[in-house]
């Protein structure tokens, strides 16, 4: 990382780019989990609009080693084609924290319920549906936080 820092520096890479290709140094090596928790929580520290570039560099990783380990590539497509279907539910999810508000909610509590809707969606332990969200939000925050 220190190598990349002094290269940014002195070809005065953009912040944006530095961040990206920080991430992909950062995660290139990381073992990835194929539950679906596991990957929610990797997205809240991965920028997901950056997964098919981290991919493309794990395979790079692996097509430039030995022979012998190119078996790997089966897993690593299996792990993307899940991570993308993860990303893709994530980014489809009809819920936001105008919602909540709208339940009576305000201040902090918000992101905190927002961030368990959006894993409980991926997780599939509740559905995408305003009504439901709604239900569960009620359910569980009503009389702790109201």
């Amino acid at each position: 990382m220190d190598i990349f820092k002094i290269f940014c520096n002195k070809y005065k890479v953009d912040n944006k780019t530095k961040k990206i290709i920080s991430d992909l140094i950062k995660f290139h090596d990381r073992e990835l989990s194929m539950k679906n928790s596991k990957i929610y929580d990797f997205y809240r520290k991965f920028n997901m609009d950056n997964i098919e570039l981290l991919f493309s560099l794990k395979r790079a990783d692996i097509l430039s080693q030995n022979l012998k380990y190119v078996d790997r590539l089966d897993n690593l497509n299996e792990l993307e084609n899940k991570y993308i279907s993860v990303r893709d539910r994530y980014k489809n999810i009809n819920y936001s924290g105008s919602d909540i508000v709208k339940l009576g909610f305000n201040g902090k509590i918000i992101g905190i319920i927002l961030d368990d809707i959006k894993r409980n969606i991926i997780c599939g332990n509740l559905d995408n549906d305003k009504e439901l969200i709604n239900k569960y939000v009620i359910k569980n925050y009503m009389g702790r936080y109201l």
